[in-house]
């Protein structure tokens, strides 16, 4: 849930003209939510990828170029940040790297 939310919303409301306001609100929220979900992701591999894809897509939405975006650089470049430390948790690194019985995905 910690990435399908966002992207069903980003997704729905990106073409929309003058929808700043909804997707200043959608990262807002999902910034949020991810803040509270980080407690709880502990050793599940699963959850951390699926909360590193949020911030990425969060990224996108606050600063991306040739997307449409919010122009905040700083926060994007903040959430890009953020989903590499939560992929480089050690277990979101396994499952991203095939190891210990996990499967390698692609993030972006």
């Amino acid at each position: 849930m910690a990435d399908t939310l966002i992207f069903k919303l980003r997704d729905a409301v990106a073409p929309l003209p003058g929808s700043a306001s909804v997707r200043k609100m959608i990262v807002d929220d999902g910034l949020a939510y991810l803040e509270r979900l980080s407690g709880e992701a502990g050793h599940d591999r699963d959850l951390q990828l699926k909360m590193a894809r949020a911030y990425i897509k969060i990224g996108s939405v606050q600063g991306r170029p040739n997307e449409a975006n919010l122009g905040d650089t700083e926060g994007a470049l903040s959430s890009f940040r953020r989903a590499e430390s939560t992929r480089s948790r050690p277990a979101a690194a396994d499952l991203l790297t095939g190891r210990r019985g996990g499967l390698a995905v692609e993030t972006a």
